[in-house]
């Protein structure tokens, strides 16, 4: 289906393995498993079969968020330009910026997807009764849920650290688990029984 580097025809498995191809050489540069996103895979090939059907067409497709994508993700956007000679090559034309920062959304995307199932969401356990009841309450919680215990903490220490703060950015957790009521705080809450019964 290839001629003189460029697609004879259309048809959507040579794309798929055009963006496949793609895709490989990306996981390298980023050290990053992209070759098992199904959606990056499925949305890009997508993207890459309008990209096709434009450049047959003479169409040009701007891209409202080129200047800030390349100014928020420079490097990103230098990864994408140093790779992206292999959907030209096997397409037989070359991509503009605009294309080029679009395809750098699917990826920037997928890149979340990826950091977000690594993800663990960070807790601080709270106690009204001490460090003791805390510390038992956090190895239950460890031992039952995927989590990371960022901070164990007597209740009234907590709060005292916790009152020059006014939004969640400065608290070091997701959530808090508590074995007490948390009154007009910005970070969700759980109230638990300390043996977790």
């Amino acid at each position: 289906y290839m001629a003189d580097g460029g697609i004879v025809d259309d048809k959507p498995l040579n794309l798929y393995i055009i963006v496949k191809s793609f895709l490989y050489k990306l996981s390298h540069a980023y050290h990053l498993n992209f070759n098992n996103d199904y959606n990056l895979q499925e949305f890009l090939t997508a993207h890459i079969t309008g990209i096709f059907q434009r450049n047959r067409s003479g169409e040009k497709l701007k891209n409202p968020y080129k200047e800030q994508l390349v100014d928020e993700y420079y490097s990103d956007f230098k990864t994408m330009k140093a790779n992206i000679h292999i959907l030209e090559s096997d397409l037989g034309f070359a991509l503009n910026d605009d294309e080029v920062t679009y395809i750098l959304m699917h990826v920037l995307a997928a890149m979340e997807r990826i950091r977000s199932q690594d993800r663990v969401p960070r807790v601080i356990v709270i106690c009204d009764t001490g460090l003791g009841t805390s510390t038992f309450l956090a190895e239950m919680v460890k031992k039952h849920f995927n989590v990371h215990v960022s901070g164990i903490m007597a209740s009234f220490i907590w709060w005292e650290d916790m009152k020059p703060y006014k939004d969640r950015q400065y608290a070091d957790c997701d959530f808090i688990i508590s074995t007490i009521p948390l009154i007009s705080i910005p970070v969700p809450w759980i109230q638990v029984n300390p043996l977790m019964t």
